[in-house]
């Protein structure tokens, strides 16, 4: 059993942020990959409205995948950054990030504009996790 588990283990999960997430699939195991992948393929909502109702569902996909294969690697919405991360550590997995998102330097905005008290923690939360648009 042990063996078993340490054949699966890899030195660090290879992570790369830019346009979107990219995990190395020799990097970490297949199982942790076939996790990712489940919890980012969901039931397509257009296929089971038309399934239900007895219409044509031949050239409608029965799931919808937020994540695709390229290569070695994984690519996955930069949104699930968090849960990836939080992922990780719930398996205790070391990993190596390589960040290559443009930073810019912060850019001071003056305006009359007065947020209404239920908008700050909206902004607040896009401040904090560094991306998103609050609407």
């Amino acid at each position: 059993m042990l063996k078993n588990y340490l054949s699966v283990m890899k030195d660090n999960a290879e992570i790369v942020i830019g346009r979107n997430i990219s995990v190395n699939i020799k990097s970490v195991s297949s199982d942790f990959i076939q996790n990712i992948k489940n919890r980012l393929t969901v039931d397509n909502p257009v296929y089971l409205k038309n399934k239900k109702m007895g219409f044509w569902t031949g050239n409608i996909p029965k799931v919808i995948k937020f994540w695709k294969n390229c290569k070695n690697w994984l690519i996955l919405p930069r949104g699930f950054k968090n849960s990836l991360f939080k992922e990780l550590k719930i398996r205790n997995l070391p990993y190596k990030v390589t960040d290559l998102r443009i930073i810019n330097k912060p850019v001071r905005f003056y305006s009359t504009i007065k947020l209404r008290p239920y908008q700050i923690p909206a902004v607040e939360r896009a401040i904090k996790f560094e991306q998103g648009i609050p609407v």
